[in-house]
């Protein structure tokens, strides 16, 4: 599966549950060939809209990209963060 595939994919999702789209910037790291990490970072009050009640809306997005990663036999994880960049 392609990264660039799976951060679009996070990316759009992530942007229709935000009030801050913006501020939302998904950040790709590959430690190795068989690794993927996507970090999720979202403006501070939609932290709480990426997560849902009781980590629900974050467990079905890494469902989703888990399952996509594993046709090509990569392990993904999916983490949120606030994004810095909106504290002024």
């Amino acid at each position: 599966m392609n990264d660039k595939r799976l951060k679009s994919i996070v990316q759009g999702l992530v942007k229709e549950i935000v009030d801050y789209p913006a501020y939302v910037n998904i950040e790709v790291n590959r430690p190795n060939e068989a690794l993927c990490e996507l970090v999720v970072y979202t403006h501070s009050d939609d932290l709480k809209m990426v997560i849902g009640k009781g980590g629900k809306n974050v467990q079905a997005i890494r469902t989703l990209i888990y399952a996509m990663a594993a046709k090509s036999k990569v392990r993904c994880y999916v983490t949120v963060e606030e994004n810095l960049s909106d504290l002024d």
